[in-house]
């Protein structure tokens, strides 16, 4: 939406003529963003499998020091 906005009025700002730049400019960062978080949430709902495989101390480094320590 700002990446419309920003490019429907880059020649037609009365105030600044910079402001419908900043306004595309923050719109495709936010795309860039939003497209990266849901990468990520689709990579860690297609393989949970493998990181639970991989993980040799159930999720605590602490509790295996603290076993480690009383035997």
């Amino acid at each position: 939406m700002m990446i419309g906005v920003g490019i429907s009025n880059l020649e037609e700002c009365p105030l600044n003529r910079n402001i419908p730049v900043f306004v595309l400019v923050g719109g495709a960062i936010a795309s860039l963003k939003l497209l990266q978080v849901l990468w990520k949430q689709y990579n860690r709902r297609r393989e949970p499998a493998e990181e639970e495989a991989t993980d040799t101390h159930n999720g605590s480094v602490w509790l295996s020091l603290e076993k480690k320590k009383y035997i």
